[in-house]
Parts: C-alpha cells; structure tokens; sequence
C-alpha cells in the first residue's frame, strides 16, 4: 500500500509538472499571437500606402490592371481584417477582464448604431425580449459577443427574404441566458461541428476570415459560460449563450 501511494504520489508530481509546462507554453504562444499581430501591421499598412500611391501615379485605363488593384486591395483588406481578429484572439487569451454589470440593452442599441448603414441597406428586422436586462461581464467582450452574432445573422442572410433577427434574454437555470435567432441560410448538418474552429468558413459563398465565432466562443468560454448552436440549412440558425448570473 505504501509502494502504491509513493507511486500515486510521484505519478500526481509529474502530472502537476506536466500541467505547469503546458500552461507556460500555452501562455507563450498566446504571447506570440498578440506580439506577431501587431508587428505584422506595419508592413500591411505600408503596402496599402504604396498600392494607393501607385494607383494615384498611373493613370489606369486597362480593364485588366484595374481588376488586378482591387483584387490586391482586397487582399490587403482581408490581411488586415485577420491580423485585427488575431490580436483580439491573444488579448482575449491573456487578458484579466474589468467586470461590470452591464446592459443588454444598452449594448444592442449601441450596436444597431455602429452597423446602421448595414441594417438600413439589408432592412434588417429586430424583435428584442430583454427580460433579464444585465450581466456582469466585461463590457467590450459583452459587445464583441453581440456584435459577433448579429453581424453574422446580416451576413448570412437569405436573399429571397427580409432579415428577420430575434434577441432575448432571461434567467434559466441558475444562469442568464442570452438567445440570437436569425432566418438566414443557415448550417447544413455535416458543417455544424466547425461553426467554432479557428479559419473554418461553413459557407464558402460568403466573405470573412472564419474566425468570428471562434472568438465568440474564446469569450464566452473564458467567463465560465458556455455557447450553444442549433442550425437547419436554408431555415437560419439560433445561438444560446449561457452567462454565469
């Protein structure tokens, strides 16, 4: 028995050891994350300037030169867009969040500004519940989630219907549950299980870097919530994220 125990004992040492190695290692590359990102937006930045000085020099005419800047253009754009979520990923990684209670409220109506051109241009239609109206959670994290889903349900609308979104919120079970339905194209059954995985795009007809949802879940799962998905293809796609109350 005390052989065993001396053996249980050293088997947990190496594990603890195991764990301490890997939280360093992980701390680490989250570190490099948010370093790289940021020393990658110079460079980026400084051949947007040239392909903008470049363009203002020449006097293009050809068809097919034009097509080739905004081809570039859009690289570059796309570049940028996925070193910004980069950098949002590491922060989230290695961040203590500042937590208030915050409104839900609040917060969408700040959201329906920011994308109001978006809304306006997709006539957008909301049907809001907040029912439990505040959370504690980290304000720009709390944004990030909202804006994360309903810039999803516009992206990914269905093009023969008018944007339909629904936002609740209420306590269920002990925890706040926060709800975003859409009426889009939704997922089909055999891309539901990427929907969270880093760089995975479940629909290849639409432009983004994939990286959306994963930060959305990085979040919420950092708080101690949780993420739910339910899609059904060319119906739309309900989101439940549970917050702790």
């Amino acid at each position: 028995l005390d052989t065993s125990n001396k053996n249980l004992d050293i088997s947990n040492q190496k594990l603890d050891t195991s764990n301490i190695s890997l939280l360093r290692i992980n701390g680490d590359l989250n570190n490099f994350v948010f370093s790289a990102s940021h020393d990658l937006n110079a460079p980026i930045l400084n051949i947007e300037s040239l392909l903008g000085l470049l363009n203002s020099k020449l006097d293009i005419k050809d068809a097919e030169v034009i097509k080739l800047f905004g081809l570039m253009n859009k690289a570059v754009t796309n570049f940028k867009s996925t070193i910004s979520d980069l950098a949002k990923v590491g922060a989230i990684e290695s961040e203590d969040p500042d937590e208030h209670n915050e409104n839900f409220v609040t917060i969408f109506e700040e959201i329906k500004l920011a994308l109001s051109e978006k809304i306006k241009l997709s006539k957008t239609i909301f049907h809001t519940n907040f029912r439990k109206k505040e959370v504690r959670f980290a304000k720009k994290n709390l944004r990030s989630v909202m804006l994360n889903l309903i810039t999803n349900a516009i992206k990914f609308s269905a093009p023969h219907r008018i944007p339909e979104i629904t936002i609740k919120t209420e306590l269920k079970d002990g925890l706040i549950l926060l709800t975003v339905k859409d009426n889009g194209l939704g997922i089909s059954k055999d891309q539901i299980e990427n929907v969270f995985k880093k760089y995975q795009r479940v629909n290849e007809t639409v432009e983004g870097t994939g990286i959306g949802l994963y930060l959305t879940q990085k979040i919420v799962n950092a708080a101690g919530g949780k993420i739910e998905v339910a899609c059904n293809e060319g119906k739309g796609c309900t989101f439940k994220i549970y917050f702790l109350a």
